[in-house]
């Protein structure tokens, strides 16, 4: 074990390419910064021993009784597994289950209305992690030594719900719903009863507005953006004041992990690509293009595709299961009839290898070419090796898909 925790020292320079979370700027950021444990700067850098060790906070609502046709509560979570990640591990064996430590699961049936509550012991071992623990090694020669054993939690990530708990913030139906950016959303207007906000491309209305999301990214969110407005919730008087507060910076409270100095609220929380894309954005654009994505008319809309071409493309997805090596992906079921049994590797496989052939000819032109832009950058995204020349077209294209997406 203890040579398997030497890769994060044994891996080579990458030239600016990322390869793993040691190539991040937030890693990088860390190393040049002093370790700080309840406001006293220690006098140690992060990562300035061999032995310290990273780690990386991992959550999700859990169904465990959804298979089998149990009752369940309507947000279908029963439990909130957490289980640490070891960075300093390689990618190709940290995520085995012999090496996740488990820290326990938060019992259902509801999901955890405060969640910092249960993150409060991890925030404790990590104040000591900060300043070392006292731990004993062993030299080449048999004999013993001490030494100050540091780790650092560095990243948390998981689902869309689990990460709005652990950052304290909004959810995406809010007016400030992004964690990121300073995006705001409206309601439609037209349907009173909807309170629901959305964030378009360009705001509705009879004008033509500019984009609002061209220039998001500009200037972003930051970690001491986060503390500015944590300090003004400290200092509201009243629940009226803090209710203003939190609704136009979107946020809820003061998450226990953004307390930690290795913590960067505004980048070391991201959604899980996994969550975000595979089991959220992908299926989402195929009931688009089935016509049944919420209550949304789609009748006469050029995205649609007809259902007597959805049978034969769920006809020929299980067909081409017979020359799938079983390596890749597990057989795929029907994508029309059989959605609901897809989970986040099945809609990779078939939204990303599989759909841009389906596809072609069926889907209108216009947003057959814009799905292959997401497939772009999705494969990017997921690709091993990201170059610097990639990272640029990484965003560039997301920036143009999502240009698109209402046009």
């Amino acid at each position: 074990m203890i040579k398997l925790l030497e890769h994060r020292l044994k891996r080579n320079s990458n030239d600016g390419n990322l390869c793993d979370v040691f190539d991040s700027h937030h890693y990088l950021n860390l190393c040049e910064k002093f370790v700080t444990v309840d406001g006293e700067q220690l006098p140690h850098k992060f990562g300035e021993f061999d032995t310290d060790i990273f780690i990386g906070l991992l959550l999700d609502g859990v169904s465990l009784f959804k298979a089998l046709g149990a009752r369940r509560s309507k947000n279908n979570y029963t439990c909130w597994p957490l289980e640490i990640v070891i960075y300093n591990l390689s990618p190709t064996v940290r995520t085995q289950l012999r090496y996740i430590l488990s820290l326990g699961i938060i019992p259902g049936p509801r999901e955890p209305k405060h969640l910092n509550s249960f993150l409060y012991p991890l925030y404790e071992e990590c104040t000591r992690g900060g300043r070392g623990v006292n731990t004993i090694g062993i030299k080449d020669d048999g004999s013993l030594y001490h030494f100050p054993l540091h780790f650092y939690l560095i990243f948390a990530t998981g689902d869309i719900k689990a990460l709005i708990k652990v950052r304290c913030t909004k959810g995406p139906n809010a007016i400030c719903p992004c964690h990121k950016c300073h995006i705001r959303g409206v309601r439609d207007m037209t349907r009173s009863r909807i309170t629901t906000h959305y964030v378009p491309h360009r705001l509705p209305g009879p004008e033509e507005h500019p984009s609002q999301t061209a220039e998001l990214l500009k200037s972003p969110k930051t970690h001491e953006w986060y503390l500015r407005r944590y300090h003004d919730l400290d200092n509201a008087t009243t629940e009226k004041e803090r209710g203003i507060i939190c609704k136009n910076a979107g946020i809820n409270g003061i998450p226990i992990l953004g307390q930690l100095s290795s913590i960067d609220i505004a980048n070391s929380m991201p959604y899980g690509f996994m969550h975000q894309v595979f089991l959220n954005l992908f299926p989402n654009l195929c009931r688009h293009w089935q016509g049944s994505f919420k209550d949304i008319d789609a009748s006469g809309e050029r995205y649609r595709i007809p259902d007597e071409l959805w049978v034969i493309i769920g006809e020929e997805t299980t067909a081409a299961n017979a020359s799938i090596p079983s390596s890749m992906v597990r057989q795929l079921p029907d994508i029309y009839h059989d959605t609901s049994q897809y989970n986040a590797e099945s809609w990779w496989f078939w939204m990303t290898w599989l759909a841009p052939y389906l596809l072609d000819g069926r889907l209108d032109q216009q947003y057959y070419e814009h799905h292959l832009l997401l497939i772009q950058f999705v494969k990017d995204c997921t690709s091993e090796v990201i170059t610097p020349a990639m990272l640029r077209c990484i965003r560039s294209n997301i920036l143009r898909w999502h240009a698109q997406y209402e046009a």
